[in-house]
């Protein structure tokens, strides 16, 4: 038990060590980017603004069965932890949540698209029949104008080459010595306004949807 309670405390002291590394790497990304910072603002109102315009247009019993109503409903959590990776240095993990972010919504169109009257219970069934539709697949299937589809490819294969090792994650590593922000939790410029385009392109998707 002395052992346990050793261990406990050693990991409590890790974690409050890596709360401070995290705190400050927020502090100095607040610093350097002080108006990009304030973004995430304009990402709060624009989604209580779709969700406002769900609530209104749908009513509350068509949201509840609604795929795309729940994503958007969990966007909320979604902007603020991307929030903290953003502003903490974790910037990799914060572009793998985004391709998450953009393919639930697609994913939650497409079935709320193509069966529009069915109950979540129905949705579900659906859901377990396309599951291997992702990806670019699933992209293909959406309808939607060429040019505004074609758009989603460019955006989601972007995403995928942080969502996978790639040439270009390497190529930083490797010829512009990007490696402290891949072992480190540290403020890296070009990282984090990264991330921002990134979530202005996804947001963009979200709510021309």
């Amino acid at each position: 038990m002395k052992e346990l309670s050793k261990d406990k405390k050693s990991l409590n002291k890790n974690i409050s060590f890596l709360l401070e590394i995290l705190a400050d790497v927020r502090k100095e990304t607040e610093q350097n980017q002080k108006e990009k910072v304030y973004i995430w603002a304009e990402y709060f109102s624009n989604w209580i603004d779709i969700w406002r315009y769900f609530d209104n247009c749908l009513g509350r019993e068509k949201l509840l069965n609604s795929c795309l109503g729940f994503r958007l409903f969990q966007l909320n959590k979604e902007l603020i932890w991307l929030w903290l990776e953003c502003t903490s240095g974790i910037y990799d993990s914060a572009i793998r949540n985004l391709r998450y972010i953009l393919e639930s919504f697609l994913q939650a169109y497409y079935v709320d698209k193509e069966h529009p009257n069915a109950n979540m219970e129905c949705k579900l069934e659906i859901l377990k029949e396309i599951d291997k539709l992702v990806g670019r697949r699933l992209i293909e299937n959406l309808e939607l104008d060429g040019k505004y589809k074609n758009q989603i490819k460019i955006l989601y294969s972007d995403l995928c080459k942080f969502a996978h090792p790639s040439f270009k994650e390497w190529q930083k590593i490797i010829k512009e010595g990007k490696i402290n922000s891949k072992v480190t939790f540290r403020y890296d410029k070009d990282s984090f306004e990264e991330c921002i385009k990134f979530t202005d392109r996804v947001m963009d998707i979200i709510v021309f949807s």
